[in-house]
């Protein structure tokens, strides 16, 4: 049976009853985005045929018992809906708004802090019990009752003498209102804030009740759960074995109930020896972090209660921290993959890659730079042995529990929209949160469907599978196995509604388009406006059929050809290797001593006389075995530098030479060449904003029909999307000439050029305001009146974008040419030569010299493999030393008063020295380290490695320690906040960073708020103060 992508519509499936129709898999299937919802995953595994309930149990009623109780689940691990993250979020939200209130900013003249206001009127005390609260409202009652009339009110009291100020200023009595109002307004102030405080404490007590509650509930019910759930598994046995189950990611850390039940099913996988792979999500990493003992917040709370229920289960002793362990070391982390693959026979084969989002083909080799392994893109066989090695680097990583430092990005940076110069530094990043849009999938290079290989010998197709992304590519070699399945906290029936949603307003432009025809064909419209309204509507209906293709159930099944690089390696499909290879097989032999051909092997000026080497060791009566290792090491020496040199010199020619020959031929043969150079360079910066543009437009437009469902915040940002590439393609300066230049696209058969011109068009349209945002802006207002002021934020964005520079790009005039014709064939195809000509001459001579290297190297140094172990080790060593070195020299000059830095800032170098000294710690160094690190230690150019090395084994024998500079920091911060990152013990637990008791983030809110001067200049009713402390509660 052939292979098989299968999308199915939402209306025909619902994962929470036993399936009714089944696909069997046809060795293998991959399951799109899970959600961190198990019953998907159980869903999938019964309806492709590879597991099955066990002869005499009801399949629908057994299915249906493990719904329940996963749903009885999350009942269990929530209070009011809320999750333990999001409770605690609350009481740290509140608990910054008390310390706010209470030690705010003391400059505030407007509203000063609680502590000053209560100085003012004769007290100090800091008791905010309730008795302590009752005992301060007693005495500012007492202070009103002795400053205003008994027939008066406070408020009255304020407002007449505001009065008299406004209406009497010259008057005498003028210094004694202003005095009796001063203390009038502290007092009405202080109330407010004792009032605020009060309720705040009231709030966390009501949520620190609900922690309780909730840790209550689990221990009293989670254990029958799972009894239950352990007695469901019982039920199960495998179907059809398959030979490989792939989880494109989002397993944990998602919008599931509880990560205990999808960390136990890869566990009951393990068990029946069932092969799983997972490619490595945004949401993996979450869990990964997790795990690693490092805090993230890349995702929301919201957008992780499954990880939250876990948590609550390991920190109620419902499961113990040795059984995840237990689940994650043996039976998930193994199984991560950053990118996946399966090789496929034909002529020309195929290879089929995985990842979790949408990516280009060239973050392959972007990785494996970032990750350290070399890059192969040859042959299909080499291209997987490429994505083998860089599987290998994360799973060390993995090992060493550094994940969080290759997927995680500053919180400042969208993950999700990554700049070129942000992709090739964090390409990890980009390949699990990256997300596609319309004007990218138009570019036919950033997912070829063919490799040429070398000399167009080695031809190969590339098929595309991923998740994570709604976008559904028009290319028949790209797949999307993303789904709302088992997403956003939802029924099934709510997407049923979201989908009928987005099916009414299809029809509703299909007969829209219709209409058009009809009036242009009864002249009520002419043929140009037709053709803008058609336009208009056509845009509608694509984005409507994309939103209903999101809509579907996905998976792929493919038969087990492939599933593994073979070991045979890729250059032996190099034509004229193999001579190559038996040459030096001939080398090798003749390396061996008294064999008088090894000097006539090599070439003459990097020759070894191996008699004289001989006849020296026999002098000195030294071993056959000495005389073995002095021929091997000098031949090996000798044979390095010429393959360098040699094959160096040849990748750099022929570099050089493609660079020069491409540059002659199009400028002496192409009189445009400059100008399309121009109009190249500004293309990328109009397809850009362009693409940013469109996608942000048609996402409000769907968000507009119903068809998305998005918070305010991320209409929000949606909108300063627009209004931020509007900006940019306004501002930019267009190179003279492009108008002709792009003119000539139009109508082109390359799809690439077509593109361009589109591009170019909407660009121009932008730029002329005859594309506006400012309609849909109005119709969001209307909809979200009252939670968004639309002219407001346009007016702060307008603001911004006048300080942002945009590039320019300077003018070019075309030269006038004869022969246009004939020149611009000719220089066509003389870059068509030249490119295919000299790539494979550079690609090939670098491969051959790594190859060559590496056999030689690996025969004649008897150190080699120590080497290569050690050397890898001082990657990491001199990365956690320089990393340690660089937080003590800076918080050094911190404590010598030489640098002036926040408590976050500090908090953040100590964080950094700690984990440097847990890697350390952690490093696993190769036998004979300390021989080979010897040899560097007079070495000029390796001096520093020494120097680390050294560094590295003082602090993994606990000589250098940082607890000296650590308590330096507690002294000078003595009496403010200070900070402790030390770990609590050996077991990979981790304080969270602390200040006062408060968590670094929250430390943080407080510095920045402490920033702000409360813009009021008179108190404000109560109800105006509680609404806006809701809304900083919220925003919180």
């Amino acid at each position: 049976m052939p292979n098989e992508f299968i999308r199915q519509r939402i209306h025909d499936v619902n994962i929470e009853k036993y399936p009714q129709s089944f696909e069997p898999h046809q060795g293998s299937l991959t399951v799109g985005d899970l959600h961190g919802n198990p019953v998907k995953l159980l869903y999938s595994l019964i309806r492709h045929n590879a597991f099955k309930f066990k002869e005499g149990i009801d399949p629908e009623q057994a299915y249906d018992e493990f719904v329940t109780l996963y749903n009885e689940s999350g009942n269990i691990t929530t209070i009011n809906g809320n999750n333990q993250e999001e409770i605690g979020s609350k009481i740290r939200s509140l608990e910054i708004s008390i310390q706010r209130a209470v030690e705010g900013n003391k400059t505030s003249t407007s509203f000063p802090p609680l502590s000053i206001l209560l100085e003012k009127i004769g007290t100090s005390s800091a008791d905010l019990s309730s008795e302590g609260v009752a005992h301060i409202n007693k005495l500012i009652d007492e202070k009103i009752q002795q400053v205003i009339p008994a027939e008066s009110t406070l408020a009255t009291e304020i407002a007449s003498l505001n009065l008299k100020l406004k209406e009497n200023s010259d008057d005498p009595l003028v210094t004694e209102w202003t005095e009796k109002l001063e203390i009038l307004t502290d007092l009405q102030k202080a109330q407010i804030r004792i009032a605020s405080v009060s309720k705040d404490q009231a709030e966390v007590a009501v949520q620190k009740e609900n922690i309780e509650k909730l840790n209550a509930q689990v221990k009293a019910n989670f254990p029958a759960i799972i009894d239950r759930f352990n007695a469901f598994l019982d039920k199960l046995e495998v179907d059809r074995k398959p030979g490989l189950i792939r989880l494109i990611g989002d397993e944990l850390a998602d919008r599931g109930k509880n990560d205990y039940f999808m960390l136990a099913f890869m566990n009951y996988l393990k068990k029946k020896d069932v092969n799983f792979k997972i490619t490595i999500s945004n949401h993996s990493n979450e869990f990964i972090t997790f795990n690693e003992g490092v805090q993230s917040d890349v995702v929301s709370s919201y957008d992780r209660p499954s990880l939250a229920g876990l948590k609550l289960l390991l920190d109620n002793g419902i499961v113990s921290k040795a059984t995840m362990d237990g689940w994650v070391n043996n039976a998930y982390t193994p199984n991560l993959k950053a990118i996946d693959y399966q090789l496929a026979d034909g002529n020309p084969p195929t290879i089929r890659l995985f990842t979790h989002a949408p990516v280009r083909f060239d973050i392959i080799e972007k990785i494996a730079n970032k990750l350290g392994v070399g890059y192969q893109e040859g042959t299909a066989n080499a291209l997987a042995q490429t994505i083998d090695s860089i599987n290998a680097a994360l799973a060390e990583h993995i090992q060493a529990g550094t994940i969080h430092t290759l997927c995680t990005i500053s919180p400042d940076i969208d993950p999700a929209g990554l700049s070129p110069q942000e992709i090739e530094a964090h390409p990890l990043v980009y390949l699990i949160w990256n997300r596609w849009n319309p004007t990218v999938d138009q570019d036919e290079t950033a997912r070829p469907a063919e490799m040429k290989g070398f000399f167009d010998v080695t031809r190969y197709n590339l098929e595309y599978y991923h998740g994570h992304d709604g976008a559904f590519s028009k290319s028949p070699h790209v797949f999307n196995l993303d789904n709302g399945i088992g997403k956003n906290k939802v029924s099934d029936d709510v997407l049923m509604e979201q989908l009928k949603g987005a099916e009414e307003e299809l029809e509703k432009s299909e007969r829209q388009l219709v209409n058009i025809d009809t009036k242009l064909a009864s002249g009520e419209l002419t043929q140009e406006v037709a053709d803008t309204q058609k336009q208009h509507v056509q845009k509608n209906i694509n984005i409507y059929r994309a939103a209903i293709d999101a809509f579907h159930y996905t998976a792929f099944s493919a038969d087990t050809n492939g599933l593994a690089a073979p070991t045979r390696s890729f250059v032996d499909r190099i034509p004229g290797f193999n001579a190559v290879r038996a040459f030096f097989a001939d080398v090798s032999k003749a390396i061996a001593p008294n064999n008088a051909t090894t000097t006539a092997l090599l070439p003459q000026r990097r020759t070894v006389n191996v008699t004289d080497v001989h006849d020296s060791t026999h002098q000195d009566t030294k071993s056959e075995s000495a005389v073995n290792l002095v021929v091997k090491q000098t031949t090996a020496q000798k044979a390095q530098g010429w393959f360098n040199a040699a094959v160096g010199t040849m990748a750099n020619t022929a570099r050089q030479f493609a660079s020069v020959v491409r540059e002659q031929v199009l400028s002496r043969t192409d009189p445009n060449y400059k100008a399309k150079q121009e109009f190249s360079a500004a293309m990328v910066l109009i397809s850009t904003d362009v693409g940013q543009y469109n996608v942000a437009k048609d996402e409000l437009k769907l968000y507009e029909g119903g068809a998305r469902k998005y918070t305010v915040e991320e209409v929000k940002a949606y909108m300063q999307k627009m209004i931020a590439a509007a900006a940019n393609l306004k501002k930019m300066e267009i190179p003279a000439g492009v108008d002709d230049i792009a003119k000539k696209y139009q109508g082109d058969p390359n799809t690439n050029n077509r593109n361009l011109w589109s591009n170019y068009q909407d660009g121009m349209r932008i730029r002329r305001g005859a594309d506006s945002y400012d309609a849909l802006f109005d119709r969001i207002g209307v909809k979200l009146k009252g939670q968004l002021d639309v002219e407001q934020l346009l007016a702060q964005e307008t603001a911004k974008q006048q300080h942002v520079d945009t590039p320019m790009r300077h003018t070019s005039q075309n030269e006038p040419a004869e022969n246009l014709a004939a020149q611009q064939t000719m220089a066509q195809k003389a870059q068509g030569w030249f490119n295919v000509a000299i790539a494979t001459i550079s690609k090939t001579a670098k491969q051959f010299a790594s190859a060559v290297r590496e056999e030689v190297l690996s025969r004649t140094d008897p150190d080699y493999k120590a080497k290569q172990e050690f050397s890898e080790a001082m990657i990491h060593i001199n990365r956690e030393v320089g990393k340690y070195n660089a937080a003590a020299d800076r918080l050094k000059l911190y404590v010598g008063g030489a640098h002036k830095r926040s408590v976050e800032e500090v908090n953040a170098d100590m964080q950094i020295m700690t984990a440097a000294v847990a890697n350390l710690k952690k490093l696993e160094i190769p036998a004979r380290a300390e021989d080979i690190a010897e040899h560097y230690k007079l070495d000029a150019k390796n001096k520093i490695g020494w120097s680390n090395y050294k560094e590295c084994m003082m602090i993994r024998d606990g000589i250098k320690t940082p607890e000296n500079l650590f308590k330096d920091i507690r002294e000078k911060l003595n009496p403010q906040p200070y900070a402790h990152a030390w770990p609590k013990s050996q077991s990979h637990e981790h304080h969270t960073l602390a200040v006062n008791n408060h968590s670094v983030a929250e430390n943080k809110v407080l510095t920045q708020e402490s920033k702000k001067k409360l813009h009021d200049d008179l108190p404000r009713e109560q109800g105006e103060i509680d609404t806006e402390r809701e809304g900083q509660r919220q925003h919180l």
